[in-house]
Formats: structure tokens, sequence, C-alpha cells
């Protein structure tokens, strides 16, 4: 009888702590989630005045747009000077005017010439527009 006494506090500690053990705070660390996590690129814009100096932005858009929409949120959201002629050119972008000095405003899309005006030109997250001061000979 004596040691069916002794067993039991042995019993009874071993069961407190194998539910103490139990009742612990874990951490799974190795969880998964089925999350997407979406980067929005915006398009990075250059401008070359000419004269050795440039800036540099980056406009947020959402999926496919024109060089126009990008130059008006440009304009709008940075306070830079740009100036429009009827949605087809940039005429002056800061204290550059187009035809001064036989100079104008060309623009490239992803270092390549662009072939259509402002407004037809598309462009898409991740693409980048360069606005170069360039003199043309006449």
């Amino acid at each position: 009888m004596k040691k069916k006494l002794f067993l039991l506090p042995v019993i009874i500690l071993g069961v407190a702590l194998l539910l103490g053990a139990s009742c612990g705070e874990t951490k799974n660390e190795n969880t998964t989630s089925n999350a997407e996590v979406v980067v929005e690129e915006g398009i990075e814009v250059t401008i070359d005045y000419g004269d050795g100096s440039q800036d540099d932005f980056s406009v947020d858009v959402e999926g496919e747009t024109t060089v126009l929409v990008v130059m008006e949120n440009l304009a709008s959201e940075q306070g830079l000077e740009v100036e429009i002629q009827d949605e087809s050119f940039i005429n002056k972008i800061g204290d550059k005017v187009g035809g001064e000095n036989d100079s104008f405003w060309m623009f490239y899309v992803n270092s390549e010439a662009a072939m259509q005006g402002i407004a037809e030109q598309t462009v898409s997250p991740g693409d980048t527009v360069e606005w170069k001061y360039e003199g043309i000979e006449m």
C-alpha cells in the first residue's frame, strides 16, 4: 500500500508537467500565407535640359496610359512647369521653350525615339520616358 501511495504523487507530478508544457505559448514560424503581394511600379521620367542638367522623377500609374497623362500628372504632383500644345507635343518644360536656339523637346520611350504624339504614345509601369531638349539644324 505504501508503494501505491508513493507512486501517486509521482504520477500527479508527471501529469502536471505534461499539462504545463502543452499549455505554454507556441510559435509556428513555418506558416505560409496565400496573400498576394502586389508591387506597383511607376514610370521613370528623365528630363535632360540640354545644358548638362537633368531631373529624374517617378510617376505612379495604374496600368497602361499615355505620355500625355504621365506629363500632366508630373506637372500637378511635382509642380513642374510643363506647357502642352494641342495635346500633341510639349512646347516647354521648366524655362526651356521649344523653338529657341533651334532646340525642341524630343521624347524617347525605353531609349527609343517616339514615333507618335504624346496623346497616342502609350506607356506602362516599369517603362522609362526621357525628354531631351535637342537642337535641330534647319
